[in-house]
């Protein structure tokens, strides 16, 4: 069962929505749905892509999501 993520673009492309309301089971299957990319929780502010709020019962939750994790071995970046 999913729930209803707000997925808001930080750099949104000329004419796209910055906002997108989507029915997903996890703030990265909300991202991918909406924006069309696999983002990652944990990284640097500049690959910083989208911010996902989840309104659970009036706790706003908010999750970071990047287009580069932090968490790869060696400390390389994804592609």
């Amino acid at each position: 069962m999913g729930r209803t993520y707000r997925v808001v673009d930080c750099k949104p492309a000329l004419g796209a929505p910055g906002e997108i309301m989507q029915l997903a089971g996890s703030p990265e299957e909300a991202a991918r749905l909406a924006l069309g990319l696999s983002l990652h929780r944990g990284g640097h502010i500049r690959d910083l892509r989208a911010k996902v709020y989840l309104d659970a019962g009036g706790t706003v939750s908010m999750y970071r999501l990047y287009t580069r994790s932090l968490h790869e071995p060696n400390g390389e970046h994804a592609p």
